[in-house]
């Protein structure tokens, strides 16, 4: 994907920055502490390659903050699709016609959304959904031990990622994997407690 332009909203000093175009050769210009450093900063923190996620307590614009929220979006960024990228999406898609520029966005929470067209998933999930569906889910019964438990909230924490980045491909591939990982679990603390038993 080639960066087109990005968007930053209610972050530091900037309310809204409007589109910002972005080529190959950017330059920024403007007197010191007017916000370019900020307008660098949070298109950085977009996807850098070591993790460092928006602060709302550091970041969010003073005097709005009355108005605090996770689900705010911090940056969105336009990108061209290469044409690989748009023969995937097609196949993923069953659509016709190709998509050539999508959006990506990123709030104060640390989700992604990607802004499709409407017409193109009619049906499809938001972040804030997805969410609302892993806290519906059932508890696990009891008696369950810890390490079975940090292994199960890891799995569900993975799934949701994964459906809020929109990367349904690899979900697909999950339930085996983390069907494999807990019952090795299990296993674990079967032979565990076999042990305990046969030593006592």
């Amino acid at each position: 994907m080639e960066l087109l332009a990005y968007r930053v909203q209610m972050y530091k000093c900037y309310i809204d920055s409007g589109w910002v175009d972005v080529s190959p050769l950017t330059v920024l210009v403007g007197k010191n502490e007017s916000g370019k450093t900020a307008l660098l900063k949070a298109l950085h923190k977009f996807n850098p390659f070591v993790p460092e996620p928006y602060s709302i307590s550091r970041e969010w614009p003073r005097g709005h903050r009355d108005k605090q929220s996770e689900e705010q979006i911090v940056c969105l960024a336009r990108f061209r699709l290469i044409p690989e990228e748009q023969e995937r999406l097609q196949e993923l898609t069953n659509q016709l016609g190709q998509l050539e520029v999508l959006e990506v966005a990123k709030d104060y929470g640390g989700r992604f959304e990607v802004l499709f067209p409407q017409d193109l998933f009619p049906d499809k999930i938001h972040p804030n959904d997805i969410d609302e569906i892993l806290r519906g889910l059932p508890s696990l019964p009891a008696p369950v031990g810890d390490s079975f438990q940090k292994r199960a909230a890891d799995c569900l924490e993975e799934t949701g990622r994964l459906a809020r980045e929109g990367r349904f491909s690899e979900l697909s591939d999950l339930r085996t994997r983390h069907q494999t990982v807990l019952q090795q679990r299990l296993l674990v603390k079967a032979i565990r407690s076999a042990i305990t038993k046969t030593l006592s």
